[in-house]
């Protein structure tokens, strides 16, 4: 018999050993439906002991969206989705980082494209809402026709240039400050899941800003779980990036007054 105990409301619930799956990792309340990782105890002794074999990944297991297969699309995508933006700790804290960029860039790529459309067609329409006062200086005529095209178009590349981008720097801004431990494949997979916020743009007008904002906080935590790291080296190395432009402007700066004068 294993005794089990939910963390977050304290019941608990003894169980034989048989009825419980193998490799279970993951353990649902019936109580208060928290998610938390599965410790045995045995009723007997009250040692703790962690269920199954050990695993090469800590045990770790795979995001909902991996394991669409079983659980379905639609339950799959929704969790991962409210994972990531409502239990970023814990869902980073309980992902593999070792299975591949395959299955985090489809998913991110589908989350980025869609909030990079309704972005790109909200400022759109504000743009074309002056469009008569200024329609007659240009030398064409602005087609709306030609909107819904040119998005399909350009915000899965522009989706794939951030997340791409994004996750190299990142890493190596990592790598500099000893944070980035478990490899380029765990900080891709934060830069990809967190693309989940994006689709705050579908909120008209500040959904954008909304998504950027949710988006940092979101993969700010994610490399501190998945990196299993600190706050402050995280942090450290999301202002690097930062730190580098502004010198870059400054020394620009610098070089053009020298010029002038």
């Amino acid at each position: 018999m294993v005794k089990i105990t939910c963390p977050n409301c304290n019941f608990s619930k003894t169980v034989p050993k048989e009825n419980i799956p193998a490799g279970l990792r993951v353990v649902k309340c019936p109580r208060c439906n928290n998610r938390f990782d599965y410790l045995t105890k045995d009723a007997d002794s009250g040692n703790e002991n962690e269920a199954g074999p050990p695993e090469k990944t800590e045990n770790r297991i795979e995001s909902p969206w991996e394991n669409r297969e079983k659980i379905g699309n639609r339950q799959a995508i929704f969790e991962t989705f409210k994972y990531v933006l409502f239990s970023p700790r814990y869902f980073f804290s309980g992902i593999t980082y070792s299975r591949g960029i395959t299955e985090p860039f489809a998913y991110g790529l589908l989350f980025g494209s869609i909030g990079s459309m309704f972005g790109f067609f909200w400022q759109f329409l504000v743009e074309s809402m002056n469009v008569q006062s200024y329609g007659s200086f240009l030398p064409f005529q602005i087609s709306q026709n030609a909107l819904s095209p040119s998005l399909i178009i350009t915000a899965p590349l522009i989706c794939v240039l951030i997340m791409f981008i994004t996750g190299i720097t990142a890493h190596l801004c990592l790598m500099a400050v000893g944070g980035g431990g478990n490899g380029f494949e765990g900080t891709f997979r934060v830069i990809a899941f967190s693309q989940s916020a994006q689709l705050l743009g579908v909120i008209p007008f500040i959904g954008g800003y909304l998504g950027s904002i949710w988006s940092i906080i979101t993969m700010i935590i994610g490399l501190k779980e998945i990196h299993e790291t600190s706050y402050i080296k995280v942090i450290i190395a999301s202002f690097i990036p930062v730190v580098l432009i502004i010198l870059i402007i400054l020394m620009a700066t610098i070089m053009s007054f020298s010029f002038l004068v």
